[in-house]
């Protein structure tokens, strides 16, 4: 047998330069989380509600001590559309990096076969012997461009960093739904508790007109003393619609925010207990730096630029020769019989490469494309962060003064409802003019509205305060981003491995 030392050598060679590639570098830059200085300590810290020591992952709507808000948020977290959106997108993710991690195996790994009669011409110099043939293939055959500049690695590094944003997105649109469902029960709640006053003041108004009414046909009032009752009690009973279609509309967001139907929700939400307020108005508020890491929508920004610098090294890997090994092997013969015979093989396994030589202007702009789109995730992520600390310090102002006004409506109220009593008394026994009572009752039906209107505000920023830090997100975790009738109708359409199970 005569002795091949180039056949003998191959496998080393093809193993060395397996070997060399796999250890080959990664252009573009190498990713750090930008650099952005927040304050010590917030502006807005003051008071006795508000706490500057490290923040704790409890649920803050536990602060309004309502079940019924309880089991609201617990129904949004389970039936809210857009959540299941945001999960769902998690699983897209999920499906995007195993594509991307499929880059490091042969890229071309494919088996074909074929048949085809053939007839040659028989009117030419060098005709075939058989100018009537078969021709029988079977072939494998496989390419892997070697990741030598780290083309591949940077991009299972976007689509890590794409993955994180999904989950933190998940987080971010959690955070939104809760404070939505929480803000939108206690608008229903508030219009319910105006309501509630207009129709408390309709009766006294009612009683008034009925003494005014008594006073006239006997003789002792006046007729523009009843007409003015009549007008005042006319005015009250106008702002019934109003408050109750504007306590639907509250109701039906709600339902919205739910995913569920009106009537599912009606015994439910049947027993009013007034505004939520918290039972304990004491705030966690943490510091400014641990904002950065608590915010979901902070770190779907950090995530989305770390993912976009990975992008840069992909693109600019364009600029080099890319390396690939590329083999085939088969079997062909013009009869089906001696198809698979030893002397029908055939095969060939080889190094290639390919080079981009001519187009270094288009490359280069596609690199500076990435790059223009890295700095302006770079930019992002320092506005978000900067928004965060201003709707933190915004709604700690907002919580302090709407705790203020709530206070001082309060005792108003309790005056002007022990002035109507005053009022009613002496208008009885003739001491004072009607506009007296009139007036007393006009502001004791406005203050009302207002203290209602205030608690609401009370109990909304304590929400929004919330919601700015970032709190609530947390409930979700060791919890599934899908719920199981999903995925279970998902694996019986598609085969989805382990992605469904891997939560």
């Amino acid at each position: 047998m005569v002795n091949h030392p180039t056949r003998s050598r191959l496998p080393l060679m093809l193993g060395l330069m397996v070997s060399v590639f796999a250890a080959g570098c990664s252009v573009g830059p190498d990713y750090a989380e930008p650099v952005i200085e927040v304050e010590a300590s917030w502006l807005e810290s003051g008071g006795d509600t508000l706490a500057g020591e490290s923040w704790s992952d409890v649920a803050w709507w536990d602060q309004f001590d309502d079940p019924v808000l309880n089991r609201l948020v617990e129904m949004a977290c389970a039936q809210n559309l857009d959540l299941k959106i945001a999960g769902l997108r998690v699983l897209e993710a999920r499906a995007r990096r195993g594509i991307s991690a499929g880059a490091f195996y042969p890229q071309t790994q494919q088996l074909s076969g074929s048949y085809s009669r053939h007839r040659a011409s028989e009117e030419v110099s060098n005709r075939l012997m058989d100018t009537r043939y078969d021709d029988f293939g079977l072939h494998a055959d496989v390419a892997w461009e070697l990741d030598f500049w780290g083309r591949f690695r940077r991009g299972l590094e976007a689509e890590d960093a794409a993955l994180d944003a999904s989950v933190f997105n998940y987080d971010a649109v959690l955070v939104s739904l809760i404070s939505e469902v929480a803000i939108a029960y206690i608008d229903m709640r508030s219009f319910e508790q105006r309501l509630v006053h207009a129709h408390e003041n309709l009766k006294i108004q009612q009683q008034t007109y009925a003494l005014t009414d008594v006073l006239f046909r006997n003789g002792e009032g006046n007729e523009l003393d009843v007409q003015q009752a009549i007008s005042r009690m006319a005015d009250t009973e106008s702002l019934g619609p109003r408050l109750e279609s504007a306590r639907r509309s509250a109701f039906y967001r709600l339902c919205l925010l739910l995913g569920r139907n009106p009537v599912d929700l009606t015994e439910l939400l049947v027993q009013s207990e007034g505004i939520p307020m918290p039972a304990d108005d004491r705030v966690v508020l943490g510091f400014p730096a641990e904002l950065v890491r608590r915010r979901p929508d902070i770190r779907v920004a950090e995530r989305a630029a770390a993912a976009q610098s990975a992008r840069i090294g992909v693109a600019e890997s364009a600029l080099y020769p890319h390396f690939s090994l590329n083999g085939s092997i088969g079997f062909g013969a013009d009869d089906v019989k001696n198809l698979f015979s030893e002397s029908a093989f055939t095969g060939s396994i080889g190094p290639s490469f390919r080079w981009d030589i001519l187009n270094y202007s288009r490359i280069r702009n596609a690199v500076r494309v990435e790059d223009a789109r890295f700095e302006q995730l770079v930019v992002h992520y320092q506005n978000t962060v900067l928004r965060a600390v201003s709707e933190v310090e915004s709604s700690v102002a907002a919580y302090m003064m709407s705790q203020h006004t709530a206070r001082s409506l309060a005792q108003s109220v309790s005056a002007s409802a022990r002035a109507v009593e005053l009022a009613l008394s002496q208008y009885r026994a003739g001491e004072v003019d009607f506009i007296r009572v009139l007036d007393t009752q006009s502001f004791l039906a406005s203050q009302q509205d207002s203290l209602a209107a205030s608690e609401r505000d009370v109990a909304v920023n304590l929400v929004t305060l919330q919601k700015a830090l970032g709190g609530g997100w947390q409930i979700r975790e060791e919890q599934p981003f899908v719920d199981p009738t999903t995925r279970r109708r998902m694996a019986e359409r598609t085969d989805w491995g382990d992605l469904l199970e891997s939560e």
